[in-house]
């Protein structure tokens, strides 16, 4: 009652001044508003209609000004928590009411009309949803349910600085807490300026709304936030900055004239560092700045609180707002019982300041009365952020845990000597696991997570390097492995290794030189290229020839094949995906083992109409690991069964087709995937039964130790068993069944490496295949031109017309051949090319006839 009775007393003018408001109100105005004949037939009326939209309309306002009406009554009911209340003009439209009412009880009622019943339920009515909306405005609390949300996500990716507590991951509590006791605990009203120092990405801004956040929960105090950054240039910023004081002190109270006195004062700012050489477009007002300052002041001391500015970025912004936020602060840390804390690099405003400005290198120690250092981050905090995000993102991809082991024993080392030097900040760690998350999962099942992994550091921290490895592969990457010919490449097919390694390791060591951590890059280089750069950097060489399928197996980064899908993230439509072959082969692998053979066929012949079997063939070689030991006899059936239904179109190498590549992959999958117990019988079976005689002879000729260098499997194997099987059948089929083979097998290419294999008995030039086939082949050439032909162009041995008369000569009888030639030679039945085929050969056959003469 005291504070009720000297809050009139000191404001008696006011309440003077309403009381003869009110008086004027009721004498004049209300009468004359009672005579007026719509006012009357509103009092006294009965149409439900008229009060129901206006009851409508009643409502609709009540809700939606109820949230203004909450923050108002928030703000009124601080100003009566102050010492000092202000007058409001709430306290006036109160005091208003509250006489004419008065007034008009004691003098005018006659002249209100009579009230119909209808009025009188819609007043009451209305009433009660006026006093409603009054009551459950003043009263409500609000509650903070922005912090639930935003604090959801503790590990959030985002790189918004935190905001509350729980969101802290680099443990800065107790520094939090400590510069908050030093804010609170300023002994004294005068201004004073903390300036909170820290480097880019070291969360500066994430320090600072935690410490505001404990700012606002101190009843003493009124935490202010400007970031000059936002605005466009130095009058927007001049503006703001006055702005943002007034608005934090008018979200709390009340006070009348506020706005007005901070713009008063502004102007006069405006003048004084318009003078001092910041140009700026204000009007001059003439006005004290000393009474202005004061009034400010004054308004200030009323809150009965310390007002916290927080100036945020300011090591972003160009040189000139640099010195005006710094002459603002200055100008006003006049003001009592105000607080700074300035956030910024003190590198980089120093040099700011010292090279564009030309400023005393003291000029911060003017400002700023105690520098507040931000303690280091511990790695340890970061490595768990980056390890519980990479986890997160592992589940997320659905990474197989195989995988996952291998990974993480893998990359820890590497990690703990050399990645860790990279991210020194929380930032840093959110870059790049943002960047992992948008590349990984297109991408996952193509590629080494554990060299994915390393590429993608390297991309985030170095990405000029990045850059240079995609536009230049042979620096990185063995050619040599590839088929794609790159015409850039300074390196061709005959260059001699010590000069090649002497050029990448000059490359890269001209890229390190430019980056910071030079080091690290080395090493990151060296271990996902170790075939070139490693071999580059290191004195011994290693031999990788024997590796390059399990390289390409394990999709490391090193094998071209897998190389440009670390950078395209995607693999192309003409391609298969490894993704597709080895769904695949799981699928062979969980099926019921009945059905296999059949499941199998169909996917190939599916593929092979798509003109992707090739290639399926050839990914099969490499992931041949993943085919169980159960399923690999079917795969070889289906090969040997179909493989005279495999294109022997060649894409690429010589020996790049369906039908070489089917026999690559059945010949792997013996050596690998079949018990060395039943090699030789799975060996018989494919040769005694395949419908394609020149696969059955490839097979026995790949058999052999000099031929067959890639496959495991000589020990288990009867070599000659194998020849004697399949000549016996080859022998049973054309010569005892009497069929010709040059209609049984009219590709040339075929027809004969089946007779020179055959009659030489592949190579050995033993026993008695060469007799059986001579008298076969020349019992179908003897007396046939034509066919005579064919036979010479199946031992031709390149495209210009060539024999070798040595090999021919392991097989057949050249003066039986010779008098052949020298029969048809002339015969009119063939053509002007093929009489010169004739000629070759008989030409070769006498040079080496005369050659030997002289060596007799």
């Amino acid at each position: 009652m005291d504070k009720l009775m000297k809050y009139f007393l000191e404001n008696i003018l006011h309440v003077v001044g309403i009381t003869l408001a009110s008086t004027f109100f009721t004498f004049l105005f209300f009468p004359a508003l009672m005579n007026l004949e719509s006012v009357k037939g509103f009092l006294s009326g009965t149409k439900k209609e008229t009060f129901i939209a206006v009851t409508a309309l009643v409502l609709f306002l009540v809700i939606y000004s109820w949230p203004r009406a909450q923050n108002f009554w928030e703000r009124y009911k601080n100003v009566w928590k102050l010492e000092k209340p202000v007058f409001t003009y709430a306290d006036g439209i109160v005091l208003f009411v509250i006489f004419s009412s008065t007034l008009i009880a004691l003098f005018q009622l006659k002249s209100i009309p009579n009230l119909s019943s209808e009025f009188k339920v819609f007043a009451g009515l209305n009433a009660i949803l006026i006093l409603l909306w009054f009551l459950s405005s003043y009263f409500w609390k609000k509650q903070n349910l922005e912090k639930k949300g935003l604090a959801a996500d503790t590990y959030s990716l985002s790189d918004e600085p935190i905001q509350f507590t729980e969101q802290d991951l680099l443990g800065r509590g107790k520094f939090i807490e400590s510069l908050y006791q030093q804010i609170t605990e300023l002994p004294f009203a005068d201004s004073f300026v903390f300036g909170l120092y820290g480097g880019w990405g070291e969360g500066k801004t994430s320090t600072i709304n935690l410490l505001k956040s404990k700012i606002n929960e101190n009843d003493k105090f009124l935490a202010v936030s400007f970031d000059p950054w936002h605005f466009k240039d130095e009058e927007a910023i001049l503006s703001a900055f006055y702005k943002q004081i007034e608005q934090a002190i008018t979200q709390k109270f009340i006070f009348p004239g506020l706005k007005k006195t901070f713009a008063r004062y502004q102007k006069l700012i405006f003048t004084g560092l318009s003078q001092a050489g910041i140009k700026l477009d204000f009007s001059f007002v003439e006005e004290s700045l000393e009474e202005t300052r004061k009034r400010i002041e004054s308004y200030i001391t009323r809150t009965d609180r310390k007002v916290v500015i927080f100036v945020d970025d300011i090591d972003r912004l160009s040189p000139s707002e640099v010195l005006l936020v710094f002459k603002l602060v200055r100008l006003n840390a006049k003001f009592a019982n105000t607080i700074f804390v300035l956030s910024f690099d003190p590198i980089v405003i120093q040099n700011c300041l010292e090279k564009y400005i030309h400023a005393d290198p003291a000029f911060l120690e003017k400002i700023v009365q105690k520098p507040v250092c931000l303690p280091a981050i511990e790695q340890v905090n970061i490595d768990h952020f980056l390890e519980i995000h990479m986890n997160r993102l592992f589940d997320k991809t659905q990474i197989p845990s195989d995988e996952r082991e291998k990974f993480e024993e893998d990359f820890s080392f590497i990690y703990q000597s050399h990645i860790k030097k990279l991210f020194k900040t929380l930032r840093h760690a959110k870059r790049f696991l943002n960047g992992l998350r948008s590349t990984l999962p297109l991408i996952k099942s193509e590629v080494n997570l554990y060299d994915f992994i390393i590429i993608e550091v390297i991309r985030i921290f170095y990405p000029r390097v990045f850059d240079d490895i995609w536009k230049y592969p042979w620096f990185y990457i063995p050619l040599n492995w590839s088929d794609t010919t790159y015409v850039l490449s300074p390196f061709t097919f005959g260059s001699k290794e010590e000069e090649k390694y002497l050029r990448i390791r000059e490359h890269i060591e001209s890229l390190i030189k430019s980056e910071k951590e030079g080091e690290v890059l080395r090493e990151l280089l060296k271990t996902i290229f170790f075939v070139e750069i490693r071999n580059a950097f290191e004195k011994g060489l290693t031999d990788h020839s024997n590796l390059v399928t399990h390289y390409r197996a394990e999709k490391r980064i090193t094998h071209p094949e897998s190389f440009k899908k670390y950078f395209m993230l995607n693999v192309s439509p003409s391609e298969i995906s490894d993704e597709f072959v080895e769904t695949i082969v799981d699928s062979w692998n969980s099926g019921r083992r009945i059905e296999t053979e059949d499941v199998i066929e169909k996917t190939i012949f599916s593929l092979q109409k798509e003109r992707k079997l090739l290639d399926f063939f050839k990914r099969l070689i490499v992931f041949k690991d993943k085919i169980e030991r159960d399923v690999a006899p079917s795969i070889i059936k289906v090969i040997y069964r179909n493989a005279d239904k495999f294109s022997k179109e060649v894409r690429g190498n010589f020996w790049d087709s369906e039908y070489d590549k089917s026999m690559a992959l059945l010949l792997s999958l013996i050596s690998h995937k079949i018990d060395k117990a039943e090699i030789q019988a799975i060996l018989e079976e494919v040769v005694t039964q395949t419908p394609s005689f020149p696969f059955a002879v490839g097979v026995v000729l790949s058999c052999k130790r000099e031929k067959g260098r890639f496959y495991d499997m000589y020990e288990s194997q009867n070599i000659e068993k194998l020849q004697n099987k399949l000549a016996s059948r080859l022998e049973k089929y054309f010569v005892e069944e009497n069929r010709d083979i040059f209609e049984e097998l009219p590709e040339k290419r075929d027809r004969g490496s089946v007779l020179y294999q055959w009659a030489t008995n592949w190579g050995t030039v033993t026993g008695e295949n060469k007799r059986i086939v001579n008298g076969y082949v020349f019992s179908l050439i003897k007396n046939d031109a034509r066919r005579f032909i064919k036979f010479l162009m199946s031992h031709e041995r390149t495209e210009v017309p060539y024999f070798d008369l040595n090999g021919l000569g392991q097989a057949y009888d050249l003066v039986e051949l010779k008098k052949l030639g020298e029969k048809f030679r002339n015969d009119r039945r063939l053509s002007k090319e093929e009489k010169a085929l004739i000629k070759v050969f008989l030409d070769l056959c006498s040079n080496q006839e005369i050659k030997k003469e002289r060596e007799d």
